[in-house]
């Protein structure tokens, strides 16, 4: 149930609010249940492990806005063989994953 809230939680905290400037550490680590999510342009660092094992995502959109990724914000989210994987490790470097 924890994990359904938390969920539900950044959807509507990206959705309906622009004024999110960063995603900190570990917020939404071992968020199974997210399976797509459009981060606000406002955005412009993501944190450590920020969305570490969420196993289930599989599309998301980062706005140029992005400038900064923390360590292993990505670990355990796409497959190797994922284009997404590609892009990201193309902008922010292997560190993500």
């Amino acid at each position: 149930m924890k994990k359904a809230i938390i969920v539900i939680f950044a959807i509507l905290l990206f959705s309906s609010c622009e004024q999110v400037m960063s995603i900190e550490d570990n917020t939404f680590d071992n968020c199974w249940g997210l399976t797509s999510i459009t981060i606000p342009s406002s955005v412009t660092n993501i944190g450590g492990w920020a969305f570490n094992m969420c196993y289930n995502l599989a599309s998301i959109s980062i706005p140029s806005s992005v400038t900064s990724v923390g360590p292993g914000a990505f670990r355990n989210c796409f497959s190797y063989d994922s284009p997404i994987r590609e892009e990201i490790r193309q902008r922010f470097g292997e560190d993500v994953f």
